[in-house]
């Protein structure tokens, strides 16, 4: 493992999944093949990304804690190292991955690392129309025939495309032909009588590549269930995995319940006992323990703390943050707010930009007006605690309703309400007795 680097080739193309972007950017679970693959390596080992240049851009942003490195002309696996070669020339050892494989554990990865030089991952798969195939003696590897080369099988057992080169190999990388039947430059090559690899066998599914439309729905569906069975470990329990979207930097506490077609993505945090109603969808949220959150809400980038309730079909986002025992109702929408404790607004509220205390109650149709055309960024609304504002009122920010002060029904508040006050400002009540509109005859 003493200065062990890990290359990950990526120079792929998505065209064939469907996809105009690089096909280790293909998305499985809301989340990049080769980010899946990313969040298991070791942080010790240096990490290289093989890639096209024209798709720099696109990968700069997903790996960079990768040094990226550029194959121009597809040529092959072996080209695509010995296009590199003065990166590696400082490593004692180089693991070799493919950017297509996101169900890698990262146990299958520190077992490669144990390995001594030199070695490679087998997998059982006969018949497997993209694997090389092994020819075996003893408990070495001779030669592994690529698929695009062979007439005929020759072994159930196939390289599963993850080698760790020595130091010696990865020179010998340059001696190389190309493939008669393809002009290719396949890293396999280097595995000979004069140069048997040890090897290990890994589990089919971590190691298979995704080529097709079909086998990225399988991938997916196997990353599901791995997702259902470590929640049901945990006591969870699971309406329909089938609808769900997880993402892998996503953590869920002990005895929780999901219920059907929930999304949870990023770095979704969940407490212990929370249920996440159907159709609900988290992205960067926590949730401490013993969080509800009913059918069709959507939060984004926000805290939830203790024993709140949230929804149905609220809408939480940037950066806001409700405090223990709250219940935040349906078609309430809070943006970059502070509630605290025990504050209900239970129905058709809009709170943007606005700190709210204890103990407060909104009434159904409270708006916040913070935003002012011809003033520099959004206006603060200041709630204290104990307040009361009644239904429909209209705060314009920026504003402060003192402690215990009471906003009446369908009042319109402009100015600052001092504590303990009764705020009324609606418009006179104009009632006229016995009036009907004039009709006229046509």
């Amino acid at each position: 493992m003493i200065n062990t680097g890990i290359v990950i080739l990526a120079a792929g193309s998505g065209s064939r999944l469907g996809f105009s972007k690089p096909k280790a950017l293909v998305p499985l679970a809301n989340l990049a093949l080769l980010s899946h693959i990313l969040e298991k390596l070791p942080k010790s080992c240096p990490c290289f990304l093989i890639i096209n240049p024209a798709d720099t851009q696109h990968f700069e942003a997903y790996a960079p804690q990768c040094a990226l490195l550029y194959q121009e002309i597809p040529k092959g696996t072996a080209h695509a190292i010995t296009e590199n070669l003065e990166h590696f020339k400082h490593l004692s050892a180089l693991i070799v991955l493919n950017a297509d494989t996101p169900l890698i554990s990262s146990e299958l990865i520190n077992q490669v690392l144990q390995q001594k030089p030199d070695s490679l991952v087998g997998v059982h798969s006969p018949n497997h129309p993209s694997f090389g195939q092994m020819t075996i003696v003893g408990n070495q590897v001779t030669s592994i025939i690529e698929a695009s080369d062979r007439e005929s099988n020759i072994s159930d057992t196939c390289y599963a495309g993850i080698m760790k080169l020595s130091a010696q190999s990865i020179q010998a990388l340059t001696n190389i032909q190309p493939s008669p039947m393809t002009g290719e430059y396949y890293l396999t090559k280097i595995v000979s009588e004069n140069r048997s690899f040890s090897f290990l066998i890994a589990p089919f599914h971590e190691v298979c590549g995704i080529n097709t439309p079909q086998e990225l729905i399988q991938a997916e569906t196997m990353y599901r269930q791995q997702v259902v069975q470590r929640l049901l470990n945990k006591g969870c329990h699971i309406a329909c995995y089938q609808s769900m979207v997880i993402s892998p930097e996503t953590q869920i506490g002990e005895s929780c319940t999901l219920d059907a077609q929930v999304t949870l993505q990023n770095r979704t945090i969940i407490g212990k006992n929370c249920h996440i109603g159907q159709g609900s969808i988290l992205k960067n949220v926590q949730l401490a323990d013993n969080v509800t959150i009913l059918p069709y809400s959507i939060l984004t980038d926000c805290h939830i703390q203790e024993h709140t309730t949230i929804g149905p079909m609220a809408h939480i986002y940037q950066n806001t943050h409700v405090g223990k025992h709250c219940h935040i109702g349906n078609f309430v929408e809070l943006k970059r707010s502070t509630v605290q404790d025990h504050v209900k607004a239970k129905h058709l509220a809009y709170l943007g930009d606005s700190n709210i205390g204890c103990h407060v109650n909104i009434g159904a149709g409270v708006i916040s007006c913070n935003f002012t055309p011809w003033k520099p960024g959004k206006q603060i609304t200041q709630i204290q605690d104990h307040a009361f504002i009644g239904a429909n009122c209209t705060l314009i920010a920026p504003i402060k309703i003192g402690r215990s002060a009471i906003c009446a029904a369908g009042s319109t508040i402009s100015l600052d309400i001092q504590k303990e006050s009764l705020a009324i400002c609606r418009a006179k009540p104009v009632i006229k007795e016995s009036w009907r509109p004039k009709i006229t005859e046509t």
